[in-house]
């Protein structure tokens, strides 16, 4: 497995952080808030935006009483901005869709 980059100020490009805003970035692409950077197009995927939201949901949960003070706050930050973005996006789209049923 390669090692990880250094990132300025010495610390590691693969981070708790960077895996927080990944996940972000791609919740702010489906909620159609950014232009998709392969495409340059928008686009509305709420069952995306809302795995994105559920993934970030999941690593609060995993990693609590692991995380640094920082990590804790861009963390919290994140999910109540994409929270409130998919609300409204789903007021403007109606109901998301129902999950599958196996």
């Amino acid at each position: 497995m390669p090692e990880p980059v250094p990132g300025p100020g010495g610390e590691s490009e693969r981070s708790l952080v960077g895996l927080f805003m990944m996940l972000a970035s791609s919740a702010v692409v489906s909620l159609g808030d950014a232009p998709d950077p392969l495409t340059g197009q928008r686009r509305r995927d709420l069952e995306n935006a809302a795995d994105a939201l559920d993934l970030l949901a999941l690593l609060r949960e995993k990693t609590e009483g692991h995380r640094s003070p920082e990590e804790t706050q861009v963390l919290g930050e994140l999910l109540y901005d994409l929270q409130l973005r998919y609300v409204n996006a789903t007021k403007r789209s109606g109901p998301p869709p129902a999950p599958a049923r196996p």
